[in-house]
């Protein structure tokens, strides 16, 4: 493979959500060894973040860590935002945070789904919301990237994607 294929984030600025370990951390990683100039990675532990992000800057890109809990609404804005004023401009997004608490349908509280449906729904609706709207006022586009939706196919006929798609073919027309 040319050089190009392994550099094709050169022009990648990131937001990732849990990006202080696990899948968010590798993407970051992945995102880094590519090329990408620079990122903001958010996650709940201070001490974690700040670690993965020297990981990252140790690789060559500029690497940020936010302390932020996307269930709260202030936070995802706050993320936007600072990697906006960071970096000028914002082109990629993996929304890579999310929680797994388990309970039936007999024994989940209303605490429990709220928690679920905060992290692994609103946030990640507020954020690409804000990644969007940056878009749409000439942000170039690089990726999108729902990752909390792990489990579910992506390729042709996947609705998720389409709509993703749909989306970014109206902010961006060809």
């Amino acid at each position: 493979m040319s050089d190009d294929y392994f550099l094709r984030n050169r022009s990648t600025i990131a937001i990732i959500t849990g990006g202080t370990q696990g899948l968010g951390l590798a993407i970051a990683r992945r995102l880094a060894r590519e090329g990408a100039p620079g990122m903001v990675i958010s996650g709940r532990n201070a001490e974690k973040g700040e670690g993965a992000a020297e990981k990252l800057r140790s690789i060559g890109t500029d690497c940020l860590f936010v302390k932020a809990d996307v269930s709260t609404a202030n936070d995802c804005y706050r993320l936007v935002d600072t990697a906006l004023e960071r970096f000028g401009n914002v082109n990629g997004l993996v929304n890579s945070a999310g929680i797994a608490d388990r309970g039936t349908l007999l024994d989940t509280s209303l605490e429990l789904w709220d928690r679920h449906f905060n992290t692994n729904a609103r946030g990640p609706f507020l954020l690409m919301q804000g990644v969007v709207r940056h878009l749409v006022d000439g942000g170039p586009l690089r990726a999108i990237l729902p990752d909390t939706l792990f489990g579910v196919e992506r390729g042709p006929g996947n609705p998720h994607q389409e709509c993703g798609q749909r989306v970014c073919r109206q902010a961006h027309p060809v």
